[in-house]
């Protein structure tokens, strides 16, 4: 895992990100908290937040928006 982070961009700032995000999970995993949500949402995060931005300026602020037809 080391070797691989390192070559992804030749940087060592990388390999200490992915220590640390190694130990984070395992501690994760030794509390009890499901790691698999949290991959999710670390993947995914951005692209909801960017879609959400979208369609706040879209209705100008309006939350009610969401709500108001059946497929959204």
């Amino acid at each position: 895992c080391i070797v691989g982070a390192y070559a992804a961009n030749n940087s060592l700032l990388d390999v200490g990100l992915m220590l640390v995000l190694g130990l984070l999970a395992y501690v994760m995993t030794e509390n009890g908290f499901p790691i698999g949500p949290m991959i999710l949402a670390v993947i995914l995060g951005p692209v909801v937040e960017s879609n959400f931005m979208r369609s706040m300026i879209k209705s100008n602020g309006d939350l009610s928006m969401l709500f108001d037809r059946p497929i959204v």
